[in-house]
């Protein structure tokens, strides 16, 4: 059971980072297109870079509990 549950944190790791490398490469498209005063595009940057780093987090936390599982005896 305990490998089932490692595979499965670390496969919802990856679906996360799936989702944030996107959200990364949208906000650096973003911020090259930006120009002062435009604020769609800044709450756009915004929105995106708060995606990502969620996102992130969440990848993280999953790839952590992964290893945790798996390194118990």
């Amino acid at each position: 059971m305990r490998p089932a549950r490692v595979i499965w944190n670390q496969a919802i790791g990856a679906i996360f980072v799936v989702l944030a490398v996107p959200a990364l490469f949208k906000a650096l498209q973003l911020y090259r297109e930006m120009k002062p005063g435009d604020s769609r595009s800044l709450f756009g940057l915004i929105l995106s870079v708060i995606f990502c780093v969620v996102m992130l987090s969440f990848a993280v936390s999953s790839f952590r509990k992964a290893r945790r599982i798996g390194s118990r005896t």
